[in-house]
């Protein structure tokens, strides 16, 4: 028996919450079958598991979003040759996006978000026989809607002493992007201010746009545990002691699901992280910028041509 599963009027399979899904079951079949039941089974689930900082063991947490079953034939023989069976469900309003699975980035850690449908042929005569096939769920985050918030500006800044520098001179670091929400294929232009009054060289600037995954275990007790997975990443260059130097980057965002805050064993937040890297055992001087990631680009972006001087370099 062969099993094709097909999305009517959706070859991608990518929907979003509360959206009606049609489909259509097509059973090959050799010869006359007999089945107790064939159903359609929608399931959806959030999974992570890590091991725990101090016991060793394994954490683990989940969540079931849908599962729900369609019967399609009950108590019948199917023919040999072609059998179709159609169904459509809507999915809820409140599911997050689809995440696939993370690994390896914090003691066995994984995680993902996933959905899909399931047909099942049950039969007291031959073995069970269950056909999958996996969908897409990507929330809608427009950021035009959201323009008031996210389409202005933003600077964090910090200050630095090194205690082996023997100098009574700081570390000044700045990092600001013209605004605060993006979607995938935008570029963040950011600037990076430094004026290094020490005695110290800053070896380089790197620059990089992080994924910030919280996972929540449930099983056997509760722990958080904060995973960050870079996406994109840029170099700058050294500054010297006595220098002020000025920056400036392009960071491409890559395809990446947005941000998702409405599931409870797996958060995803974006930070675009600037890390000055210091010579001998200083530790770096590090500035983090929450950002939004989005599905849909804003219209009327920021006009960026203001920003667009090159790097430079003085001596203070």
């Amino acid at each position: 028996m062969q099993c094709t599963i097909n999305f009517i009027g959706n070859p991608l399979k990518l929907y979003t919450p509360g959206e009606n899904v049609e489909v259509i079951v097509e059973l090959h079949v050799n010869e006359g079958y007999h089945v107790d039941e064939i159903y359609l089974k929608i399931f959806g689930q959030a999974c992570c598991q890590f091991l725990s900082r101090k016991e060793e063991i394994t954490l683990n947490g989940c969540v079931t979003y849908i599962d729900k079953k369609i019967s399609l034939l009950n108590l019948s023989e199917i023919p040999s040759g072609l059998n179709t069976f159609e169904a459509n469900f809507q999915l809820p309003f409140d599911i997050p996006s689809s995440m696939e699975c993370i690994k390896g980035y914090y003691k066995k850690a994984s995680g993902s978000i996933k959905y899909k449908v399931e047909v099942n042929v049950v039969s007291n005569w031959k073995p069970n026989l269950k056909f999958e096939s996996p969908f897409t769920i990507l929330s809608p985050a427009d950021l035009n809607e959201l323009s008031e918030v996210i389409n202005v500006p933003l600077i964090h800044e910090v200050f630095k002493n090194f205690s082996f520098d023997f100098s009574s001179k700081e570390l000044y670091m700045s990092a600001s992007i013209p605004r605060r929400g993006y979607a995938p294929g935008d570029k963040i232009f950011v600037t990076i201010n430094v004026h290094n009054l020490t005695r110290t060289r800053i070896r380089h600037v790197k620059v990089s746009l992080n994924k910030i995954m919280v996972l929540t275990s449930q099983r056997p007790f509760l722990e958080v545990v904060r995973i960050e997975i870079v996406e994109s990443l840029e170099y700058c260059g050294q500054v010297k002691p006595q220098t002020h130097r000025i920056f400036t980057k392009n960071i491409r965002v890559p395809a990446v699901e947005p941000n998702i805050d409405n599931c409870e064993v797996i958060k995803v937040a974006y930070e675009l992280s600037v890390k000055a890297k210091a010579s001998g055992l200083h530790r770096s001087v590090i500035l983090g910028l929450p950002i939004m990631i989005g599905t849909t680009r804003l219209r009327d972006e920021v006009d960026l041509r203001k920003y667009s001087y090159s790097s430079f370099e003085t001596d203070i």
